[in-house]
């Protein structure tokens, strides 16, 4: 078994990687590109998957278990981002001017 230092560094690491995904996808999805979304819906899929990766290292016992908890740290994750990046737009200009919209 792996040294759980060694895989909360890598959880933190594609946790980190899947909220700047996020972020940077909801960030510009206003374009319409469809390649932004693809990002939003990866940065999701790795924080998800890495949870679940973890769980497993961990010693869970049951698959249905671990991804249970792991949609569940997806959800504490996504909350947190969303109310990071909704509070970066509403203090920004660049979302309330109208050529930008």
């Amino acid at each position: 078994m792996v040294d759980f230092k060694v895989l909360a560094r890598i959880l933190v690491a594609i946790n980190l990687v899947g909220a700047g995904l996020v972020y940077f996808g909801i960030r510009r999805a206003y374009s319409g590109a469809l390649w932004y979304k693809v990002w939003f819906a990866a940065g999701f899929a790795a924080i998800f998957f890495s949870w679940a990766w973890f769980l497993q290292q961990l010693g869970a016992e049951d698959v249905v278990q671990a991804y249970g908890a792991a949609l569940l740290g997806t959800i504490v994750a996504a909350k947190t981002m969303a109310m990071k990046v909704r509070a970066t737009l509403s203090s920004t200009a660049w979302f309330t001017t109208r050529e930008n919209i």
